[in-house]
């Protein structure tokens, strides 16, 4: 399954969350969660 755009949610997700200090590879791991648990709900 490809998802169109999902690769920019999940990026602008990220740099949104290191911006408040949270270190690189844990924003990524929340920010590609977070949506893999959106998709989920739909």
């Amino acid at each position: 399954m490809k998802i169109e755009g999902a690769g920019e949610k999940i990026e602008k997700t990220a740099e949104r969350l290191m911006e408040k200090g949270i270190p690189a590879r844990t924003a990524a791991y929340a920010a590609s969660m977070g949506y893999l648990r959106h998709l989920k709900k739909k």
